[in-house]
Formats: structure tokens, sequence, C-alpha cells
């Protein structure tokens, strides 16, 4: 558990610093190709790795990095103001090769798989 959160906290470090390296210098080199603050939203949703969905309240756009392995809930949705924002912070996990972690339930399949198995 914690190797898995020391993971995912270092991937999350990574994608901001590539974020803040982007919106300095408007282009970034990594290791899987270039990323342009110039790229079309048409190429970046073409690279994509993640979902980026309009968020369930109208105000914003989502990118969905883990999804629960009982029910296929999203979890860990990360928000951002405009869609281009989300665009460029899934490419940015891609380019950083980021792996959600596996085998991952949310509180709500875990209770409801639990209460399947008559466990207390």
């Amino acid at each position: 558990m914690i190797k898995t959160l020391q993971k995912k906290f270092i991937a999350t470090a990574m994608a901001a610093i590539s974020i803040l390296l982007l919106v300095l210098t408007g282009t970034i080199n990594v290791a899987n190709g270039l990323i342009s603050a110039r790229q079309t939203d048409e190429q970046l949703k073409s690279e994509l790795r993640f979902h980026v969905q309009e968020a369930e309240a109208g105000t914003g756009w989502d990118v969905v990095t883990d999804h629960c392995c009982l029910g296929g809930c999203d979890m860990n949705v990360r928000a951002f103001r405009t869609e281009r924002d989300a665009l460029l912070f899934a490419r940015l996990l891609k380019a950083v090769d980021y792996l959600p972690p596996h085998n991952i339930a949310c509180p709500a399949c875990y209770a409801e798989h639990m209460k399947g198995r008559n466990c207390p």
C-alpha cells in the first residue's frame, strides 16, 4: 500500500513539474515525444490514455485517472477549469508514462462485495 502511494505521488509530482515547465517554456521534451502548447485540441485528443469528460455540474472538465476494479467506477477524478487544461494534463500523464494502480476498489463497491461474502 505504501509503495503504491509513493509511486502515485511520484507520478503526480512528475506531471505537475511537467505542467509547470510547459507553462514556463511553452514546450517540453519528454521521453515519449514532444508536447507543445501550440498543439490543437484535436491533436491532444488523439494521443490520450485517460478519459477527459465534461464535469457533471457543467462547471469545468475532469480527467479520470483510475477506475474501480470491482464496478468500473471513476476514481481519482482531477478537475480543471477548461477542456484544454484537462487535455494537456491527460497528455502529460501519458508522456511521463503514468500508470494507475491496479486492483483498487472504491469504498461503495468494496462494501457491496464484502456484504455479499457475509463478512463483518
